[in-house]
């Protein structure tokens, strides 16, 4: 229920930021028919609405309407939602990139940012520039959540994935590119059909510490990793696929003093 509730709440705040950029496009095309030579036909305030919200139901599939009352009030100086609440924030919209900013780099480097941990950088931003200005209780609760959504193009969320240290310096394009080019070279050379070659891809569960956390990434990347220590005791899991298409049970590697039959009960994957 929680999550749902979150989920909600988060996909509220990007339909509002999604019609104060509507209504900032509309308020441009209204002054552009305005702008037009007197004998061109110009839209009214219902016809530019009508329009922004046909052309965002077109790319989007969702429709926004858009009110020519309110329209109007932008038009002659009114300020939006967005606008107003510019004012009220604590961090400037520089503050607020370079954090986005770094908060994309961190994922990429596989130490991706926690919301409590990317709120806690924008306190310490606020404590360098304000001094004994700064809000003396932090920034508020749901700050982090309000300014993920805020900067929902840039930013996502994810459940990130374990990674080991010593592997994550490994992941780069040049160990990557030098691996397959022997690879190919191997199969060529030797004449290795699809049937004999396989893949084992090797996940490691470390003991004491949770598998995944709910983190801050580049907008659009399908797996976030986090790196994490490789000195702590492994239970590790062996998926073995084939390039013909077929696969081996997957084997299951953890300390242990003897053999226990129990182990293959319950084991409807037939692991080993």
């Amino acid at each position: 229920m929680v999550g749902r509730a979150k989920s909600q709440a988060v996909k509220k705040n990007i339909a509002s930021y999604e019609l104060s950029e509507l209504k900032k496009k509309a308020v441009q095309r209204y002054l552009d028919e305005l702008g037009k030579p007197g004998g061109e036909k110009k839209l009214g305030l219902r016809e530019v609405c009508r329009a922004i919200s046909d052309d965002h139901f077109e790319r989007t599939g969702h429709r926004i309407a858009l009110s020519s009352t309110t329209l109007a009030r932008h038009v002659k100086g009114g300020q939006t939602i967005t606008e107003f609440n510019a004012t009220k924030h604590h961090l400037t919209p520089e503050e607020q990139q370079k954090i986005v900013n770094f908060a994309v780099e961190c994922g990429d480097r596989g130490f991706p940012l926690s919301p409590r941990r990317i709120k806690q950088h924008a306190e310490h931003i606020l404590k360098c520039r304000l001094g004994s200005l700064a809000p003396e209780k932090g920034l508020g609760k749901d700050w982090a959540t309000r300014f993920i959504n805020k900067h929902h193009d840039e930013l996502g969320r994810y459940w990130s994935r374990p990674l080991d240290d010593k592997r994550g310096c490994a992941v780069n394009p040049v160990t990557k590119e030098e691996y397959f080019n022997l690879l190919k070279g191997c199969r060529e050379k030797y004449n290795i059909p699809d049937e004999l070659v396989y893949g084992a891809d090797e996940s490691g569960l470390q003991t004491g510490i949770g598998s995944k956390e709910y983190v801050i990434g580049r907008k659009g990347a399908s797996i976030v990793h986090q790196q994490r220590s490789g000195d702590r005791e492994n239970i590790t899991v062996l998926p073995t696929i084939c390039a013909d298409g077929t696969c081996l049970a997957p084997a299951i590697i953890f300390k242990g003093q003897g053999y226990q039959t129990k182990w293959l009960q319950n084991n409807p994957i037939d692991a080993r």
